[in-house]
């Protein structure tokens, strides 16, 4: 298990593999126990949200050595498992050093007298670093977007990079085309699970993958911030909604849900595997009224006006990175600016779809204001036809992610 372990961290760390999928990968090829299961994955999830920390630590002890990317992963999950995981020294010391051996015997004993070495000297202190450096290597974030964020958000910087909350929920949709919140309520009581209800919001501490409400599609997984989306659009029964970049098709769902499965959703996604993704979720709540469409959102054209354009943009998701651990190391400056020009192209192109009084609500899963309140006053410079209705900057906590949600109106 610790070995495959390292294999799966060196697949997300050295070949850009997305955690998600690398983990769930590597658990079905495996065989592994409930216990080596969540082990496994704490080990992973762990040592790749936490390896520019961890790098720092170990830097005295492999500074000008040329260490090859499986044992410096293998380093990388030893001082986490050591000193996050509080796991027995000698321990974790034999597993990884018989891990070593297996590939090379010089690299195990190097292996050996690394974490022998950090084991009697301690971890390192980090107070002495400047500022946004100490926040970079606190939190394990690339110093250009600690930088960047510090630049935006000034005294918020350090309770934006803390993802670690005291208290994780799953968050979950009441689907009320099934369902109402009472009888929710009530099967909770009598199962004794605790939790907590706002409105069609749900929170709960234990999983209900397993329950009766998940399986019939009573319940469906959504974080609170992105239900949001939905209650901010809230549409009329028989309107005429285009949802530009749709999969999974979780926030139509909700919006079908409102409706009272009355009108029509055309959805959009330009992967073709995705739109699969949108049917099996409708399927499964009882939706009927979503027209998937396979359609790049910059070039979507119809020859009717929707009463309400909902634009969920591609961007860099700087408010998930709660549960996308790897995500802050995909993103630089560059890749964020790319995304401004794709979500420019987008509300320019859907914009003129919009019914004269009709919504066209932008919404993003990113705190980056360059993609959020910076993009859509720059699209409302160019746009007078448009006025803000509402908007809202909601900051990660754990009771749901980052999101920006800026619902527009099209003057008469």
């Amino acid at each position: 298990m610790y070995q495959l372990a390292v294999l799966t961290i060196t697949k997300i760390i050295n070949e850009a593999g997305y955690i998600n999928l690398v983990v769930s990968d590597s658990i079905e090829k495996e065989k592994l126990t409930d216990h080596e299961r969540r082990l496994f994955t704490k080990i992973v999830y762990g040592t790749v949200e936490k390896y520019l920390l961890l790098d720092y630590y170990l830097k005295p002890y492999i500074s000008g050595k040329r260490v090859k990317p499986f044992f410096k992963n293998l380093l990388r999950m030893g001082v986490y498992m050591i000193f996050f995981m509080n796991i027995a020294n000698h321990f974790v010391v034999n597993e990884l050093v018989k891990i070593a051996k297996k590939k090379d015997f010089n690299s195990s004993k190097m292996v050996n007298a690394v974490l022998r070495s950090i084991i009697r000297d301690g971890l390192r202190e980090i107070d002495t670093l400047d500022q946004l450096e100490y926040l970079s290597i606190k939190y394990s974030y690339p110093l250009e977007l600690v930088k960047e964020l510090a630049r935006q958000y000034h005294k918020d910087i350090e309770s934006i990079l803390n993802a670690d909350y005291e208290v994780n929920y799953n968050t979950f949709r009441i689907n009320t085309l099934k369902v109402n919140p009472i009888e929710v309520e009530d099967y909770l009581k009598q199962e004794n699970i605790e939790y907590l209800i706002d409105k069609t919001t749900l929170w709960v501490k234990t999983s209900l993958i397993d329950s009766a409400l998940f399986k019939e599609g009573k319940i469906i997984p959504q974080d609170a911030s992105s239900q949001k989306v939905g209650l901010v659009v809230n549409p009329k029964k028989n309107s005429r909604i285009l949802d530009a970049c749709s999969a999974p098709g979780g926030k139509a769902c909700h919006m079908a849900a409102i409706m009272e499965n009355q009108g029509e959703i055309v959805c959009l996604d330009v992967h073709e595997h995705k739109l699969a993704l949108i049917n099996h979720g409708a399927n499964k709540a009882g939706v009927s009224i979503l027209k998937p469409m396979l359609m790049d959102a910059r070039k979507y054209e119809d020859n009717q006006l929707f009463d309400y354009v909902v634009i969920d943009a591609p961007c860099s998701g700087l408010g998930v990175m709660d549960h996308k651990v790897d995500l802050k190391y995909h993103m630089t400056l560059n890749s964020m600016n790319e995304l401004v020009g794709i979500q420019k192209e987008i509300l320019n192109n859907l914009s003129s779809l919009v019914k004269k009084e009709g919504y066209l609500t932008y919404s993003t899963c990113t705190i980056n204001k360059n993609e959020n309140e910076y993009q859509v006053n720059e699209f409302l410079k160019t746009h007078p036809e448009y006025e803000k209705v509402e908007e809202y900057q909601l900051l990660p906590n754990n009771l749901g992610d980052g999101f920006y949600i800026c619902k527009l109106q099209r003057k008469a």
